[in-house]
């Protein structure tokens, strides 16, 4: 961002004895009021940029942590299958976006229908947990941060606008004292 200054006279100066100094900023000439308003509108614009990728992550951290929770139902119910003393095997057909996440969870798999011992399960359903924990954790940190931004983003707004409103005040007041 840069801004560049460029003296001007006009009628300020030769009614008051008031020198005007006009800044360039993205090309154009504007007083110093317009200078603030327009950079505390590209900080909120900037903030909002910051804003919108970290919505998207959220959104996809909060699809994978529906679906690691369907897949965690799938796997309790078939832990729900074994007797407590057998240590049979039992089978289940995951489809291949399960199969996808089972291995997203650490469990490496080639096959969509898998025989599993008990112990096999219950190492399954702690994979998935902890993942879930871990993409919990995230999701907190992402949603923390991205409060911080909107208020940030809230805060420019409000000074840009009241910014607006103060230019406008002064004017107004610079062009009734005009004789």
């Amino acid at each position: 961002m840069a801004i560049g200054t460029v003296q001007v006279s006009d009628r300020l100066d030769s009614l008051w004895g008031v020198q005007v100094v006009d800044y360039v900023y993205q090309g154009r000439r504007m007083d110093l009021q317009d200078l603030l308003v327009a950079v505390s509108e590209e900080r909120a614009v900037t903030i909002e940029n910051g804003i919108s990728p970290l919505a998207t992550r959220m959104r996809m951290t909060n699809k994978q942590l529906e679906d690691l929770g369907k897949l965690l139902s799938k796997f309790s119910r078939l832990q729900a299958k074994y007797k407590q003393s057998e240590d049979g095997t039992e089978s289940i057909d995951l489809s291949p976006d399960e199969l996808k996440l089972l291995n997203f969870v650490g469990y490496s798999a080639t096959d969509t229908t898998l025989t599993l011992k008990r112990s096999d399960t219950e190492a399954i359903v702690q994979l998935i947990k902890t993942k879930m924990d871990a993409l919990n954790n995230n999701s907190q940190t992402r949603m923390t941060r991205m409060n911080g931004l909107v208020e940030k983003r809230d805060g420019a707004f409000t000074s840009a606008s009241q910014m607006m409103a103060a230019v406008s005040d002064t004017r107004k007041n610079l062009i009734s004292a005009l004789p």
